[in-house]
């Protein structure tokens, strides 16, 4: 009977147990997603949209993969980074945050399809990576993204 309940315990605690990080493939993730055809979700963010909407470089963090919104009315977005080794990510999801809280703001008053939409925005971290996600599609690229980073 012990070893049955220390076994059914063993069980519970395995699959209790996040899944662990991988290091993902960004150009397959960024094909996977061109591939589901999300059609506000097309422009690569460049080195400067980055600074800009996230007041973050490139070169502090390790891997990126940003897709900008493709206008100042739009709200679709995603933003994965690889984190350095030793990096904990609090900074990087705070400007994730920031960058929200910005976008909640500037839309609160009178754009109201764009407000519900960032409403549902989501913001993901763990041990190595941080994504924010917003926009028409953004749990849909959450769980894809999930699904290329755990396994």
């Amino acid at each position: 009977m012990l070893l049955l309940t220390a076994a059914l315990l063993l069980f519970i605690a395995a699959r209790m147990r996040r899944p662990a990080a991988v290091d993902a493939d960004f150009g397959r993730l960024r094909q996977i997603i061109a591939d589901q055809a999300y059609p506000t979700l097309t422009k690569a963010g460049t080195e400067a949209d980055l600074k800009r909407h996230f007041d973050i470089l490139p070169a502090q963090v390790g891997d990126v993969l940003y897709l900008a919104p493709a206008s100042f009315i739009d709200v679709d977005e995603l933003l994965l980074i690889r984190l350095k080794d030793g990096d904990d990510g609090e900074t990087i999801r705070r400007a994730m945050e920031k960058r929200l809280a910005v976008l909640k703001a500037s839309f609160e008053n009178y754009g109201t399809d764009q407000y519900s939409l960032l409403q549902q925005a989501q913001i993901y971290q763990n041990e190595k990576y941080v994504c924010y996600a917003a926009g028409h599609y953004s749990r849909e690229l959450l769980q894809t993204v999930l699904r290329e980073i755990e396994r």
